[in-house]
């Protein structure tokens, strides 16, 4: 019995970090994947609102540069903290890669997504960032709802493009991709 203990515990740590961001214990892009699909999946098959919203922190090449990556690295894990505070049990929370942050809400209209980032994004900016000794950040976001037929990818691409709108804007605000028309 101890064996098959041991080998079950093996196996599911296997699985945590096959899953699990190392720095910040998010959903990592692996498991994001799958999560993507299995939500894209249920909201066209019941007819029901699924929308994306993409994160990225600005400048924050500038954090690493000026102060260090451990600094970085300090920086991420609070706003990990401030996106994992900020999400409801329903919601997918991962780290796409280097400073991009995903929030995956099921059951939410872009709306209502936007009413959920703009609490996140208001909590980000006003963190005690001197606490790490570096400027405040903030970040930029893109919203987007689930389409008719669309798929996982394209979904993505879609919040990417209305994040760098939102960059392109002024940084620090949030941008809602129109509905189709």
């Amino acid at each position: 019995h101890r064996v098959n203990d041991e080998k079950d515990a093996l196996l599911a740590e296997l699985r945590r970090q096959t899953r699990e961001d190392p720095l910040t214990r998010l959903l990592n892009r692996r498991a994001l994947d799958d999560e993507l699909e299995r939500e894209c999946t249920r909201a066209a098959r019941h007819g029901r609102p699924l929308t994306l919203a993409l994160l990225d922190l600005d400048d924050f090449k500038q954090i690493n540069d000026r102060h260090s990556h451990a600094t970085g690295d300090r920086a991420l894990v609070v706003i990990a903290n401030c996106l994992s505070a900020a999400r409801r049990a329903s919601d997918v929370l991962a780290r796409l890669g280097g400073e991009e942050f995903v929030l995956l809400l099921p059951e939410t209209s872009a709306p209502q997504a936007l009413q959920i980032c703009e609490r996140i994004r208001a909590s980000i900016a006003n963190q005690r960032w001197a606490t790490l000794s570096i400027r405040p950040l903030t970040v930029s976001i893109g919203i987007v709802q689930l389409r008719e037929g669309e798929g996982a990818a394209e979904f993505i691409r879609r919040a990417d493009r209305a994040m760098y709108v939102a960059k392109q804007r002024g940084k620090n605000r949030i941008e809602v991709e129109p509905p189709s028309t």
